[in-house]
């Protein structure tokens, strides 16, 4: 799946943003990372209202390119993963079948032991009779 990678640069339009994202996977600790949400709420808040209508279509414009490289990205992911499943089914078919286990129960043998106890019954009554 490495044929197209993520355009960042679209996603991070600014360079202003691509710094602060650069900083903000440096951080390590759930605290660093809710001081910088905080920083970075108070920095938008300052700034005049040109650039904040500017700043709202660069993040506007960069989330829409995020959505977009992650739906490229599912749907190579999804035709990988098509394409595996293709090419394991043609190879199942053309391999040796796997060995079959029969778990059903055997049909019973004929039961002798109804006869030969009859067949001792009848001889003990005929020697009794002699």
């Amino acid at each position: 799946m490495k044929d197209k990678e993520i355009d960042w640069d679209a996603c991070l339009p600014t360079k202003e943003m691509q710094a602060d994202f650069k900083r903000f996977k440096g951080l390590k600790t759930a605290e660093e990372k809710e001081a910088f949400k905080k920083e970075m709420q108070d920095k938008y808040h300052k700034l005049p209202e040109a650039q904040k209508e500017a700043y709202k279509k660069a993040s506007e414009a960069g989330l829409k390119a995020t959505v977009s490289a992650c739906n490229d990205y599912i749907e190579r992911a999804e035709e990988a993963i098509l394409r595996n499943k293709r090419k394991h089914s043609v190879n199942h078919v053309f391999s040796s079948p796997p060995s079959i286990i029969n778990f059903t129960s055997k049909k019973p043998s004929y039961d002798d032991t109804r006869r030969s106890s009859r067949n001792n019954e009848l001889l003990q009554r005929a020697q009794s009779d002699l």
